[in-house]
């Protein structure tokens, strides 16, 4: 399903797909939100954190997921 292509992308503070579910139709789908390259790989925000630090998404990221994040925001 859905889910399980969400869990194969990585992380990134910048992601380049979101995901939106409507709860309507209970279906999900993601959404590519800028300009990509063909090689380029697809990442998504793991969390709802964009605002914060970058020392408060790093914990926030280590402590909810288990890694340190190395995207180009961080």
């Amino acid at each position: 399903g859905v889910f399980a292509m969400a869990m194969r992308m990585n992380h990134s503070c910048l992601p380049d797909v979101v995901h939106h579910y409507n709860p309507d139709t209970e279906m999900g789908t993601f959404h590519v939100i800028r300009d990509v390259q063909a090689s380029e790989e697809l990442t998504i925000n793991y969390g709802a954190f964009p605002n914060r630090t970058r020392a408060q998404r790093e914990d926030r990221a280590a402590t909810y997921f288990g890694f340190v994040c190395a995207c180009p925001v961080c």
